[in-house]
């Protein structure tokens, strides 16, 4: 027998939901929030590196700063996602906020105050990135938590993934705007102290607004799974490496490249694109996809699209064509990226959610750092064209990824809304 819901139209689970009705869900202090509070972390990867290098005139020192703190938080943050849903946002989120501060406030006393012994530099700014409070997973989180009792839950949640990554796209183009300024026109140390300040203030603000998840605890969705099935979430997380190789490699390269004809001032403008077509996909495209192009096999044929486009990246050098190839690997970027988040959110109980959507962000992170070591080491040994070619095993990686996760969820018994 039938139940109603099985025989009547649905219109509104399928419609399209505009990005404007976020702010309706949210709320307009949200999304500002939510977006500022991002800001810190795209400022202190840049604003390390110049701060460093002005303070010990290394360059090289500066790639350790940054590094350290890139691998503490790829380290640290899955277990940041596990204790804010163990318990609760606002209490973690506050808690990290103040202590991120308090680490990064000691760590720049002891640069400006004549402490030049590295080891314990990169230790203290390792724990600065170990502290950090997660905004994009935590952020991500909440649209999931805000959707779940609402008809075109779905849709929404994909819409929220799309503005997520569009919001991360422009903190780390924005983000390192703002450092250089800051450094070029006062000095690298207004840089860091900046970031500091916008992170204590909007990450606090972040942490206490009403949209904040409390403890998950052993809260039931019957219609989401009752515990994390890590085989059809591995899939997703090296999707999501792999478009992390993307971003760091095709950096890499272009900047080699530039930077070998005396024209590095290009690179920003040329990589940037990458950025620019995945937030136009992000915005235009992906939300108006139909929910028959299920989400692991858009992973797939987006991923594949990634590796054929990265093939022209070595077809020119011409900036202006370049530029425009980066601008169409973009567009395959973006849907890949919201379509993994979005198939981990459906994939999880409401409990491990913000653990989740954390191994996602710091898997994208780690896959650009080996991007950035992988292809520094093929531009000095074999050449730019050689590093350039990362990215096309890449998008071979997230097409394999995608097939995998379409495979397991034929397979295997998937929730409700991955059937679709």
């Amino acid at each position: 027998m039938q139940s109603d819901s099985a025989t009547s139209p649905q219109p509104a689970v399928d419609a399209h939901v505009p990005l404007g009705q976020l702010a309706a869900v949210g709320g307009a202090s949200f999304l500002v929030i939510a977006f500022l509070a991002r800001f810190p972390l795209a400022m202190l990867q840049l604003g390390a590196l110049l701060y460093a290098n002005a303070r010990f005139d290394s360059f090289s020192v500066g790639g350790l700063m940054v590094a350290a703190m890139g691998i503490g938080g790829a380290v640290f943050g899955p277990f940041a996602g596990r204790l804010a849903d163990r318990y609760g946002q606002r209490r973690i989120g506050v808690g990290l906020a103040i202590l991120q501060a308090v680490l990064l406030t000691a760590f720049l006393i002891s640069i400006e105050s004549g402490v030049r012994t590295v080891i314990p530099l990169a230790a203290g700014i390792f724990c600065v990135g170990a502290v950090n409070p997660q905004i994009g997973p935590l952020s991500r989180t909440r649209w999931a938590s805000m959707a779940r009792s609402r008809p075109n839950r779905n849709r929404l949640v994909s819409a929220a993934m799309a503005y997520e990554a569009v919001a991360d796209e422009m903190s780390f183009v924005l983000g390192p705007m703002a450092v250089g300024a800051i450094a070029g026109l006062v000095d690298p140390a207004a840089a860091m102290f900046s970031a500091l300040v916008i992170g204590l203030v909007f990450q606090l603000a972040f942490a206490l607004h009403p949209t904040a998840v409390g403890p998950a605890g052993h809260q039931v969705d019957l219609g989401r799974p009752q515990s994390v099935n890590w085989l059809q979430v591995v899939p997703l997380v090296t999707a999501v490496a792999s478009v992390g190789l993307v971003f760091g490699s095709t950096q890499t390269g272009i900047a080699a490249w530039f930077d070998g004809l005396g024209q590095g001032v290009l690179t920003g403008l040329v990589y940037g694109c990458v950025g620019a077509g995945s937030a136009v996909a992000g915005l235009l495209v992906v939300n108006r996809l139909p929910e028959r192009f299920r989400l692991p096999v858009r992973i797939m044929v987006f991923g594949a699209g990634l590796g054929v486009l990265a093939l022209l990246l070595n077809a020119t050098r011409d900036p202006i064509l370049l530029a425009a190839v980066c601008f169409t690997v973009g567009l395959m970027v973006a849907p890949v990226l919201i379509s993994s988040y979005s198939a981990a959110e459906r994939l999880v109980p409401p409990r491990a959610a913000a653990m989740i959507m954390t191994v996602l962000a710091m898997a994208t992170a780690v896959g650009v750092s080996l991007g950035v070591a992988g292809g520094g080491w093929l531009v000095d040994n074999l050449g730019v064209h050689a590093a350039l070619l990362v990215p096309v095993g890449a998008g071979a990686l997230a097409a394999v990824s995608g097939m995998v996760a379409t495979w397991q969820t034929r397979q295997l018994p998937p929730p409700p809304d991955l059937r679709r």
